[in-house]
């Protein structure tokens, strides 16, 4: 059991929910077992994520790559804070976002995605050329119809572009941490085409970019069959699925067992630093954090409190553990960092020595 990562309360936390995967043999997904009513996990969604200049820097060569004679109407799935449509803006697109709990000024539609809002936006502006949905694809429980969306409003030579963790490096980093209860999904190639193919779009090129998020797989579909073409990153990823899936739940138990004694030997240092009187304070109250944090049994007592950048998350409560979240602006007094927001360490120990840390470093993974 754990409470949502992302459900930031400002009294102890009292939800919780199951929290387990399965993996189908047949098409080779993960997926969650049980489902958390999206109410609940995006009533007050925190989550920033401008907050990251690699996450900027990310939606700008996008945007780039992106670019082309005639594109001119982009829709943003997932849009959060505008990181992305400022981007587009900047570029001079036209642009919706579309998300539950859209910040900014930008045009945006409040609203989960769906078929029928997909349809809905095709009548009042038209199809898209460019669909995205970076980094939500993993939280949608009704995958087949999020496809159906894509498919009712991209133009025909239209682009759709979906950024989401893939199975392999969750695998080999042991990043137990990225499961959670908004990531209903960990997807892979074959999956996710059988299921585009179903409702008419080919993924017809893959790119991994292994920083980001821990090891996220840009695909890009198009409305097709099987006479359109595909790249050639397209037909090497399926041949390392095909040996990988061979392989059945062997990689699955390794894992299982890898993040078990994660967890044991994270949990036994930070206990250990708190007896020989060390400070402990943890860098980034993201859900990664939140995960970790509540499957080694940390308190306040271990770990005094988690900084970070994002304002709507400061004076918050971490959830399941009640560790205090506070801002990040003076780390002079932590004899240990640890680093929860691991995919963005580099960045992360940059800010903390401009801000007077003089201490230790910990990753969660180390």
């Amino acid at each position: 059991m754990q409470a949502p990562a992302n459900a930031l309360q400002s009294t102890p936390t009292e939800f919780a929910a199951p929290l387990s995967v399965a993996w189908c043999p047949n098409c080779g997904i993960s997926q969650l077992e049980q489902i958390v009513d999206p109410k609940i996990l995006y009533a007050d969604y925190p989550f920033r994520a401008g907050v990251s200049q690699m996450w900027q820097t990310h939606c700008a060569m996008l945007m780039t790559a992106l670019e082309s004679p005639g594109r001119k109407f982009l829709v943003d799935i997932g849009s959060n804070d505008g990181t992305l449509l400022e981007q587009a803006v900047a570029r001079g697109w036209k642009v919706l976002g579309v998300d539950p709990t859209p910040i900014g000024a930008l045009p945006s539609l409040e609203a989960l995605w769906s078929s029928s809002i997909a349809r809905r936006i095709g009548q009042f502006h038209g199809q898209a050329d460019v669909i995205t949905a970076t980094n939500v694809f993993g939280h949608v429980d009704d995958a087949k119809d999020f496809l159906e969306g894509v498919a009712l409003l991209l133009k025909p030579r239209g682009v759709a572009i979906i950024e989401c963790p893939h199975i392999f490096p969750l695998l080999e980093h042991v990043a137990f941490d990225t499961i959670y209860h908004e990531h209903l999904s960990y997807w892979s190639l074959r999956p996710l085409e059988l299921l585009a193919e179903s409702v008419g779009l080919k993924v017809i090129d893959v790119r991994m970019y292994s920083e980001l998020h821990g090891g996220t797989m840009r695909y890009t579909l198009t409305p097709g069959d099987n006479k359109t073409h595909v790249n050639t990153s397209v037909t090497g990823l399926r041949i390392l699925e095909s040996a990988h899936f061979q392989q059945g739940l062997a990689p699955y138990e390794e894992f299982a067992k890898a993040a078990y004694e994660q967890i044991e030997k994270f949990g036994a240092t930070l206990r250990l630093q708190t007896l020989a009187r060390k400070r402990v304070w943890g860098y980034g109250a993201n859900a990664k954090g939140a995960v970790l944090l509540q499957a080694a049994g940390m308190t306040a007592d271990t770990m005094e409190r988690v900084v970070d950048d994002t304002e709507a998350k400061q004076g918050y409560l971490m959830p399941g553990t009640d560790i205090p979240i506070t801002d990040a602006q003076d780390l002079s007094e932590p004899d240990i960092l640890v680093l929860l927001s691991w995919n963005n360490a580099e960045e992360l120990k940059a800010k903390a020595k401009a801000r007077r840390f003089t201490g230790r470093f910990l990753l969660p993974h180390d």
